[in-house]
């Protein structure tokens, strides 16, 4: 079982905290500075890695499509499925080291994590609406548009069923999150669920 923990508005530090020593946790930029213990931490665009430097001592494995910032920083490399495919979107286990777009960092780390041998995942953060729990990127990094955070919640709707299929279990921790095809609860009710 893993956690994984994105930017939402309705991310709370201290509901992170339960996770600490519990299961393997795994953060999507920012996060990493309310779980800096996290096991993984991953950020697709290299402007982020580029404005964020202090995330280079993150002591976990740190993970990016970016060729150039992971060869300049020694980050782990991973790739995305070609931007052209009809299965761009798509959750794949198929090719180790390869994941799927989705548009955006969480869905990335999501299919990464599934990769690693995860079958039960925690969202934290997921909410595909609002702002980030951190407040807006700053310039040069852009801002999802209400627009873009409603077209990522249909796409992680879309891959539901494929999740299914491949046996991946996914409770969505964010009352709030624009994503409806998981079922929601409570961060520390999931816990006591899958972690007694």
């Amino acid at each position: 079982m893993a956690a994984i923990v994105a930017g939402g508005e309705s991310v709370d530090k201290a509901d992170v905290e339960v996770l600490r020593g519990r299961c393997r946790v795994a953060v999507v930029n920012n996060a990493f500075q309310i779980a800096p213990w996290a096991d993984v931490l991953y950020a697709a665009d290299d402007r982020w890695w580029e404005q964020h430097q202090d995330a280079l001592k993150f002591e976990g494995l740190k993970v990016t499509p970016g060729p150039v910032v992971a060869k300049r920083w020694g980050l782990k490399l991973v790739s995305l499925v070609d931007h052209l495919s009809s299965e761009k979107d798509d959750m794949t286990i198929a090719s180790p080291g390869t994941i799927s777009r989705g548009g955006n960092s969480g869905h990335q780390l999501t299919n990464l994590v599934i990769q690693f041998g995860c079958r039960k995942l925690l969202w934290v953060g997921f909410d595909c609406k609002g702002d980030h729990w951190h407040g807006r990127h700053q310039i040069p990094l852009r801002n999802p548009t209400s627009q873009r955070l409603a077209a990522w919640a249909t796409t992680f709707d879309k891959q539901a069923e494929r999740l299914r299929k491949m046996r991946v279990e996914i409770i969505n921790c964010s009352d709030r999150s624009a994503i409806t095809a998981y079922p929601k609860m409570p961060l520390a009710d999931a816990v006591r669920l899958w972690l007694p």
